[in-house]
């Protein structure tokens, strides 16, 4: 896992997810919250990357129209590939399998910052999954958790995504012929 910028995109005080996780992207329904966790394959562990309630949910025309500037709007209105440095052909069916682009602009992106979770919800981290079900006991509290959070540590993007100097430099993006 990269946490470069593309997946979630973080600019402009929006969290976007329009590519990767295409379970979540699938499933989840406005309201929804999304943690995620970073990976135990980096020096970050276990440690808390985000927290975002999704505002919106948008099929991939919608979200080309409405927000094609995003670094994670890789696909137009007629879902062919736009040229990016961050997915190519081969990532196209998993991409477009997640049917949604999530949008939130209520969370608070740790990133760099090693964030530790209160030890109250570590149960909700899932491993490699999506979702836990043991997660239906927080449904009353985890909202007043993030809430303390954001007055804690403030909303939006607070910290640097952990892998940001990798990413690719900006071009002039066209769709990529299939």
């Amino acid at each position: 896992m990269y946490d470069t910028g593309f997946a979630p995109c973080t600019k402009d005080g929006f969290l976007t997810l329009g590519c990767c996780k295409p379970v979540i992207r699938r499933s989840a329904k406005k309201g929804d919250y999304i943690v995620a966790f970073y990976s135990k394959a980096c020096k970050y562990s276990h440690k808390l990357a985000y927290i975002a309630k999704v505002t919106d949910v948008m099929d991939f025309s919608t979200y080309y129209e409405k927000h094609q500037d995003r670094t994670d709007c890789i696909y137009n209105d007629k879902l062919r590939q736009l040229e990016n440095d961050f997915h190519n052909s081969s990532h196209r069916k998993r991409d477009l399998s997640g049917q949604n682009v999530l949008l939130s602009d209520n969370f608070i992106f740790f990133g760099d910052e090693d964030m530790e979770m209160a030890e109250k919800y570590m149960g909700m981290l899932a491993g490699r999954g999506h979702k836990v079900k043991c997660n239906d006991k927080h449904r009353k509290t985890f909202p007043k958790y993030f809430e303390e959070l954001k007055k804690e540590y403030g909303e939006g993007k607070i910290g640097n995504h952990i892998h940001e100097r990798l990413q690719p430099r900006k071009r002039k993006r066209k769709a990529v012929e299939m």
